[in-house]
């Protein structure tokens, strides 16, 4: 009996120091990033960063960007070119809480059309090469070098 109750203790403690059961803090299809170029202790590196939070479950058909103002115009049906979106999207590190006020800022914004199998869709703003938000959703804030790829990311498709 002595070694039964010793064995369940000991499988007790394994399971809480492995966390085995335990539910996960962030959102489903989500995974937190910290940027591993920011100085310890900056602000940087100590935001709270998300992955995954934009886009909806579902297989996109049609990707439709266009600009504010008006200028560009893309339409992308090809599986490789949607593929290549919807992961720039979905691995794209969003910082969730940060002290600017959004109000005061302006320049171009993607607007970025996800059309689903189903026939619904989503937009996605993606402004400033500093915020991102859906419609309706959270703003967040990108760092510079991942917002500019979205803009080289364009360019790439583009010049197939």
């Amino acid at each position: 009996m002595k070694k039964l109750c010793l064995f369940f203790a000991f499988a007790l403690v394994i399971f809480a120091v492995c966390g085995c059961g335990r539910a996960d803090d962030a959102p489903e299809g989500s995974a937190t990033k910290t940027p591993t170029d920011a100085p310890e202790g900056s602000a940087a590196s100590t935001a709270a960063y998300v992955q995954g939070a934009l886009l909806r479950e579902g297989t996109v058909t049609k990707i439709e960007v266009s600009s504010l103002p008006e200028g560009y115009a893309y339409t992308y049906t090809t599986p490789d070119d949607i593929g290549k979106i919807t992961k720039y999207f979905d691995e794209l590190p969003l910082i969730t809480d940060f002290p600017e006020d959004t109000t005061g800022f302006d320049g171009m914004t993607w607007v970025v059309m996800f059309t689903y199998s189903d026939g619904t869709s989503q937009t996605v703003y993606h402004f400033g090469n500093m915020f991102v938000r859906t419609d309706g959703g959270p703003l967040y804030k990108m760092n510079y070098d991942d917002a500019a790829a979205f803009d080289a990311l364009l360019r790439e498709l583009d010049e197939k």
